[in-house]
C-alpha cells in the first residue's frame, strides 16, 4: 500500500509566530478542555471518555461492526431488536436512534432471549476520526497523519448518496469518518460525513512526548498540547485526542486513554474488521484487541494460513482477563458490510429431536426478510463543540 503524509509547517519566523500564539493560548484552553469535554451539548460533539461498561446481565452479548441494515438493526449478520429501553451514545454522549445510519461503526450490548431474539441493552456509535483532510489521492485520503481508504463499502453522508464520491472530496474539507482499524496508522472508511470545521478527533497510537515543550506525536502528526495533557501517556499507548483548529493548525484540547472495542472480561463478543498484525501462529489483532484461536476454532472461507495482515475477519469468541478474545468461530474474507456471524450462532438444544413417523417431510420455502425502507428525515447535524476565543 502506497502510504500518504501532510507535510507540518516548517520552520520560518511566520511559524514561530504562530507556534507561540498557540502556546500562550494553551494555559486558557486547558483550564476550558475539561468543561468541554463534560458539556458538549445533547447529541454529543467529539469531547468524552469513549466506551463504558455499562452491563446488560448475564445472558449477554455484545456485537462491534458496521450498520449493515435496519428493520430493527443489523449487526454482524445479526439482527438486534430495539426496544424503548435502548440507550444510546454516540461514544459517551447521550444520542437516539436517530443518529443510527448505514456504515456506521457500532458497540451494541444486547441479551440473547430464550426464544433466541437479540434485544438491545445500548447502541453506542463510535466516531473514529474527524477534521480537515490533507491530501487527497485515487482510493484515499489523509487526515491529521492518518491514511483514510475508501472503498466500493464505504457510505456517504448525503441521504441521496449510498456510495461516497471520493472526487467529491478536496483538500481543506471538514469531515467526520467512522471506519476500521487496519493498522499502521491506516483506517477503511465506512461512512464520511461532513464534519465541523473549528474541531478535530483523532484517534491513534503515542509515538512520542515532548513534555518540556507541549507537543504529543500520535501517528505521524506532532499536535501542540498543554504540557499537563501529555504527562499521563507513553509511547504506544491508544489515545483519543480531541481539540480545536486556531489558524488552521490543530490544538489539543483532551487527551483519553481509549481502546477501540472495551468489553468486560467473560463477555460473548462477536466482532468484524480487518486484521491489523499477526503476532504468532494462533494469535493476531484486530481492532486493537489480541486474537487467539486454536485447532478447535470453527473457520469458514478459508484457513488459518489465510489470517493476514489486511485481511477482512470476523470473530466469535469471548474476552479473557487479560483482555484477548478465544476465538471460538472464524469467517475470513467477508467484506464488514457483508459478514453474516449469525449463522455461525444458531445454538441448538442437545439431544436428537425425536423423528415424526406417518408424515411426509415438507420442504419449507426460502422467504426472504423483507427490506424496510426507513422515512426520508432529515436529521440535525450533532452540535459543534464552541469555537474558542483567538488570542
Amino acid at each position: 500500500m502506497n502510504s500518504m503524509t501532510e507535510q507540518a509547517p516548517v520552520g520560518t519566523g511566520r511559524g514561530r509566530c504562530l507556534i507561540a500564539a498557540l502556546i500562550s493560548a494553551l494555559a486558557l484552553w486547558a483550564a476550558q478542555g475539561p468543561a468541554l469535554a463534560a458539556n458538549p451539548g445533547t447529541g454529543g460533539g467529539i469531547g468524552g471518555t469513549g466506551i463504558s461498561n455499562e452491563g446488560i446481565g448475564g445472558t449477554g452479548i455484545s456485537s462491534f461492526g458496521v450498520v449493515q441494515r435496519f428493520g430493527s438493526i443489523f449487526v454482524n449478520g445479526s439482527e438486534y431488536f430495539l426496544t424503548p429501553k435502548t440507550r444510546y451514545y454516540l461514544d459517551s454522549h447521550p444520542g437516539s436512534a436517530k443518529n443510527l445510519h448505514l456504515g456506521d461503526v457500532v458497540l451494541v450490548r444486547a441479551r440473547n432471549r430464550a426464544s433466541g431474539r437479540l434485544t438491545a441493552g445500548s447502541v453506542r456509535l463510535q466516531i473514529t476520526l474527524a477534521g480537515h483532510i490533507g491530501r487527497v489521492g485515487a482510493d484515499r485520503f489523509t487526515l491529521l497523519g492518518q491514511v483514510v481508504r475508501i472503498t466500493a463499502d464505504t457510505q456517504a453522508g448525503n441521504r441521496n448518496t449510498s456510495h461516497l464520491d471520493l472526487s467529491r472530496l478536496h483538500a481543506g474539507e471538514a469531515v467526520r469518518v467512522s471506519a476500521l482499524a487496519l493498522g499502521k496508522n491506516r483506517w477503511i472508511a465506512t461512512r464520511v460525513t461532513p464534519g465541523s470545521p473549528s474541531t478535530f478527533l483523532l484517534r491513534g497510537t503515542v509515538h512520542g512526548v515532548d513534555r518540556a515543550r507541549g507537543y504529543i506525536t500520535v501517528g505521524t502528526r506532532r499536535l501542540a498540547a498543554a504540557s499537563g495533557l501529555s504527562a499521563q501517556f507513553r509511547t504506544g499507548e491508544p489515545v483519543r485526542v480531541t481539540g480545536h483548529y486556531v489558524r488552521g493548525a490543530p490544538v489539543v484540547t483532551a487527551l483519553k486513554h481509549v481502546a477501540i472495542v472495551r468489553v468486560a472480561p467473560g463477555t460473548n463478543l462477536d466482532m468484524s474488521g480487518y486484521v491489523e498484525k499477526t503476532l504468532s501462529r494462533g494469535v493476531l489483532v484486530a481492532n486493537g484487541m489480541r486474537l487467539r484461536y486454536t485447532p478447535a476454532t470453527r473457520v469458514r472461507g478459508g484457513t488459518a494460513s489465510d489470517v493476514l495482515p489486511g485481511a477482512p475477519i470476523a470473530v466469535h469468541g469471548r474476552t479473557e482477563p487479560d483482555g484477548s478474545v478465544l476465538v471460538d468461530r472464524m469467517v475470513l474474507g467477508t467484506r464488514p458490510m457483508q459478514v453474516n456471524l449469525s449463522p455461525l450462532l444458531v445454538h441448538r438444544p442437545s439431544g436428537a429431536r425425536p423423528a415424526l413417523h406417518g408424515k411426509p417431510k415438507i420442504e419449507r420455502p426460502e422467504i426472504e426478510r423483507p427490506e424496510i425502507e426507513r422515512p426520508e428525515i432529515e436529521h440535525p447535524e450533532l452540535p459543534e463543540l464552541p469555537d474558542l476565543p483567538d488570542h
